[in-house]
């Protein structure tokens, strides 16, 4: 429903509240914990005030649609072990007209490509990366084989998820071609790019 969509239903924490949770998790036998948002380094103060009350043996996770700042990437250099990074346009003319915007904060003089692979490198020098890339119909070609492309050619090891589960909902019928999900032929097509890329596919 609606309401998946409107921040008004989430209920309120405090980060201690939140980091007790976490550390009740891990006594339980979690492996790791993950933060994650849209963009979580917009929540960066709570988020570090979480690992900081956490014991260091936590396997910590950062889940990030890759438009952190580099400022952001300094703080949160060496409290992270996984970064999973989701690479989503091969290219600025669908991040703009998708997403609403291809020069979005924190970093408005970058486009959304190049802001994307500064933070793909970053973590792939400093962290265990894993890399995501949604399909979405209609955009095997310009969108999943440039990622696939850069992905060989910068970071040939790095773990990427290819997910296939993309669902039109909220403002997906905006895009004619986003009105379903992706065809068997397109999910085939791009598992075959991947093969010819060599790329380092996990579910």
């Amino acid at each position: 429903g609606a309401e998946r969509w409107d921040p008004a239903e989430g209920v309120g924490i405090s980060p201690r509240e939140l980091a007790t949770r976490a550390e009740q998790a891990l006594q339980a036998g979690a492996r790791s914990i993950m933060m994650l948002g849209g963009e979580p380094t917009i929540h960066l103060p709570t988020a570090l005030e979480i690992v900081a009350v956490l014991p260091d043996s936590a396997r910590l996770a950062w889940k990030t649609n890759g438009h952190g700042s580099a400022r952001a990437r300094a703080l949160l250099a060496g409290m992270f072990d996984v970064w999973v990074v989701d690479f989503k346009f091969g290219n600025d003319q669908c991040a703009q007209r998708l997403a609403g915007g291809s020069n979005e904060p924190p970093t408005p003089a970058l486009a959304y490509v190049e802001t994307a692979q500064e933070n793909l490198l970053w973590a792939y020098e400093n962290t265990d990366l894993i890399t995501r890339h949604l399909l979405m119909p209609g955009h095997v070609q310009c969108c999943w084989r440039p990622v696939a492309a850069w992905l060989a050619g910068n970071m040939p090891d790095v773990k990427v998820n290819l997910r296939a589960g993309f669902w039109p909902a909220w403002r997906a019928a905006r895009h004619p071609e986003l009105r379903g999900t992706v065809p068997a032929s397109e999910h085939r097509i791009a598992r075959e790019i991947a093969a010819d890329y060599h790329l380092n596919l996990i579910q």
